[in-house]
């Protein structure tokens, strides 16, 4: 059976750009519905705004929550500027929108709440040499001085005592703080870094005599504006200057005059650099790092196997897979695995990278070997595997001699302009990216070893063949007619250097040379002149074919080419031959791959059916950034800003939609037209601000069940008009677990609604009332503020009532 290597390199190409019109057919309906709106409307959002929401939509935690955020987001931007949205249009938007959440957001922690909550800092108290539990903050710390940001500049916790011999003592080095130099230790580092005397739900913590030092880090003015370093603290000797000052000002403050005892070094997120930096002149008895190892981790291995061979120490290293520190985690994995000891483990977790200290710092500090929930441990690496590449089959089938063509002077002249006008075409969008070094790759399980990537697209390719290949048996079993002709899937390309791209561009530009050539004869300045060029370039196209070396994503290691083993007579190949296109698109495989690969974190190249992109996670794939440009925690921050942008934009698309167009258009009559208005109004906004959204929204389009939030929230951006707030009510939601499903189930009919007794205002008469109508006016018991007659002018932006019906909360118009 022949193998084939697809002609594009997974560049710069079309998913980047603004999605076109869906054809799908699960998309059609959807499309036809944005037809009710009156009309596509921007955020009315800042970006200083956007940032703010975002960092509150950070902090979310569970369902609750997210409810409670999407309602005071939701409530005054569809009021703004006149805005109406009715209570069944409100349903379907914050429904839908939770959906998205739901992908957006990690799960909460598998503890069942947003881990451990900080007391404020209160005086010391006990007697003197005896003190109970307390904290102080120290507002200038000299050795800190070089540090830029906003103070105070340390705080110190301890527990209770009482004349201790010896008290152990805890560093922590924090890092990406999400209000970049406005970050203020109390407020944004002290509740998420992990040193707490108590774990979740109050239970015993640590006991021993223990004092808890956080120092503020230095502000980089990096390209995010929110990173964190310790440049003051990784000089020889320093962390002990730094644990002296922090013992001296304890003393004076409860009295205890006692020795240091174990040292004990945390890090989370970049204060990891530091941490590495520091382990090469000091000996810690522990070290945890929280999602912590970007950089070369060696001094910490080095360290950890003098530990393991002196029989003392611990160490424990928290990541997330799929990030930039996976990789450098699973090299002290390799490590210590040796050793087999519950206080040397590397471990992988799939909770927030800003709750991780949070959740398991107060856990390691009880039990340094403590087994933590919702962690797993980092896989053996792979051994054996080649920096190998693919044999050019489908090139030399295009070509017959690859590079090795040899045409006249004036076809090989023409030929390196094409290839610079390409690569200059290219370099308007980024930079070359740079080959990968071997200890970056792997084999990808499941495929021939020639096939590798970037080693944590490599494992989420991996379980994805080995998720299809299961589903492959179910389907066949079932009597699927298609799957009937798979025998097996795997892939035909993964990795490919420069070099390799650059041997394919030039094997298949001898076969576009040929099935151009009568056009280009015909073109002013013959087939080989700047309008040549040109017509290359941009008619035939050549980008939309093969990227140009240097900006392949096979080059970057996050691409892979499937490949469909099939009987004989029902091959299929991976060719971009529209007809090739065509029947890929209609095999079983494709239609699991469009429904499942998103939970691996894949998405689809949209001019070739095979070539599917590792974007790291759903929700970085659902609004189009790429997993090797950012850092884990500027990305779910992005994520949670575009999320944002998103909400506030469907909000004006539903709020500005003209009643009474979707009243009274069939089959979009009455509470389903409502209904139809909240759904387009995402799917409008998404086509702008989240492609990967737009382009699957099938599967986010039943509304989840939602609710106006009970919790009374103030007013969520600056310049927003409080509105009024109803009575308390208690609402009811349907249970519904905090996870994507990964199914498609349509959109449904909710039913009609019960309204139950009206407590406050005018209520929503329905498709019914006259769309000029005056509203009726509200209870003489509400404190509703006064009702005035509908006019031709647009109403102000406080225009409007919050009522009450039953369990749902609606505005009505004024």
């Amino acid at each position: 059976m022949a193998t084939y290597e697809c002609e594009c390199g997974g560049g710069h190409h079309r998913h980047a750009a603004e999605p076109e019109r869906p054809t799908a057919p699960e998309l059609r309906e959807y499309a036809a519905e944005t037809g009710l709106l009156g009309g596509e409307y921007d955020s009315p959002l800042t970006e200083a705004e956007e940032s703010a929401l975002a960092t509150e939509l950070l902090g979310v935690a569970d369902e609750q929550e997210l409810e409670a955020f999407l309602g005071s987001l939701l409530a005054p931007l569809a009021r703004h500027d006149g805005g109406f949205l009715s209570a069944a249009a409100g349903e379907a938007l914050g429904g839908v929108l939770k959906n998205v959440a739901r992908t957006v957001l990690p799960p909460a922690p598998p503890t069942g709440g947003r881990g451990v909550s900080s007391p404020p800092c209160l005086p010391p108290t006990g007697r003197r040499g005896a003190p109970g539990p307390g904290c102080l903050v120290v507002d200038r710390l000299p050795m800190l001085r070089q540090h830029v940001g906003t103070r105070p500049d340390l705080i110190l916790k301890w527990n209770a005592m009482d004349r201790p011999s010896r008290i152990d003592v805890v560093v922590h080095l924090h890092g990406f703080a999400l209000h970049g130099g406005r970050m203020t230790l109390p407020v944004d580092m002290e509740p998420v870094s992990g040193l707490e005397f108590h774990t979740a739900g109050n239970a015993p913590g640590r006991t021993a005599p223990t004092l808890l030092v956080l120092p503020r880090g230095h502000h980089v003015d990096g390209p995010s504006g929110r990173r964190y370093s310790h440049p003051a603290l990784e000089p020889p000797g320093a962390i002990d200057r730094l644990v002296a000052e922090a013992l001296a000002r304890f003393r004076a403050a409860t009295g205890v005059d006692a020795p240091r005892g174990r040292l004990v070094l945390t890090a989370h997120s970049g204060g990891g650099a530091s941490l590495v930096k520091i382990l090469r002149t000091v000996d810690p008895d522990e070290v945890h790092t929280f999602d912590a190892l970007y950089q070369d981790p060696t001094p910490l291995i080095d360290w950890a196997r003098q530990r393991i061979d002196r029989g003392s120490g611990a160490l424990r290293v928290l990541y997330r897979p799929y990030e930039k520190t996976a990789r450098n985690s699973e090299r002290v994995a390799a490590a210590v695995r040796p050793a087999g000891s519950p206080r040397f483990r590397v471990e992988w977790t799939k909770v927030q990278h800003m709750h991780i200290p949070r959740l398991y710092g107060p856990l390691l500090l009880a039990d340094v070997a403590a087994d933590l929930p919702g962690t797993g441990p980092a896989p053996a690496p792979r051994r054996g595997t080649a920096v190998r590449e693919v044999a050019d089959t489908y090139g030399e089938l295009a070509s017959g001699t690859g590079d090795r063509w040899s045409g006249t002077p004036e076809q090989l002249d023409f030929r390196q302009r094409v290839l610079s006008a390409h690569l200059a075409h290219s370099r308007q969008k980024g930079r070359p990216g740079r080959d990968l070094a071997p200890d970056e790759l792997s084999h990808v399980p499941g495929t021939p070893d020639r096939i590798i990537m970037r080693s944590d697209a490599a494992a989420a390719a991996g379980r994805l063949l080995a998720a299809a290949n299961a589903a492959l048996a179910e389907a066949r079993a079932s009597g699927d007619a298609d799957s009937g002709h798979t025998t097996r899937l795997t892939a035909t390309s993964g990795y490919r250097g420069r070099e390799r791209q650059r041997s394919l561009w030039l094997g298949h530009f001898t076969g576009y040379y040929d099935v151009t050539a009568t056009a280009r004869a015909k073109l002013p300045g013959g087939p080989h002149g700047d309008r040549a060029v040109r017509y290359m370039l941009v008619d035939f196209p050549i980008p939309d074919k093969i990227a140009a070396p240097g900006y392949s994503n096979h080059q970057n290691g996050i691409a892979i080419d499937f490949l469909q083993e099939r009987d004989r007579g029902h091959g299929i190949a991976n060719s971009t031959g529209k007809r090739a296109v065509r029947r890929w698109r209609s095999t079983w495989f494709y239609g699991w791959l469009r429904a499942n690969a998103h939970r691996f974190g894949f998405g689809p190249l949209a001019t070739e059916p095979w070539h599917w992109i590792f974007r790291g996670s759903p929700s970085t794939e659902l609004f189009g950034l790429g997993s090797e440009s950012m850092d884990p925690q500027e990305s779910e921050f992005e994520v949670a800003r575009r999320f944002v942008r998103l909400s506030a934009a469907a909000a004006r698309n539903a709020a500005m939609a003209p009643r009474d167009r979707y009243h009274r258009y069939r089959p979009y009559r009455g509470r389903a037209g409502d209904r139809a208005v909240g759904r387009a109004a995402v799917f409008t906004a998404a086509r702008r601000y989240a492609p990967g959204l737009y382009r699957s929204f099938h599967r986010y389009a039943r509304p989840a069940p939602w609710y106006w939030p009970r919790r009374r929230y103030g007013h969520r951006y600056p310049g927003a008009t409080p509105w009024p707030v109803p009575l308390p009510y208690e609402p009811t939601p349907e249970p519904m677990p905090y996870a994507d499903t990964g199914t498609d189930p349509g959109p449904v009919d909710t039913g009609p609604v019960d309204t139950g007794p009206v407590d406050a205002g005018p209520v929503d008469t329905g498709p019914e009332a006259a769309p000029d109508a005056p509203a009726a006016p509200p209870p003489a018991r509400a404190p509703a503020e006064p009702v005035a007659e509908p006019s031709a002018a647009p109403a102000p932006p406080d225009s409007g009532t919050w009522v009450r019906r039953g369990d749902r909360v609606m505005i009505t118009e004024a």
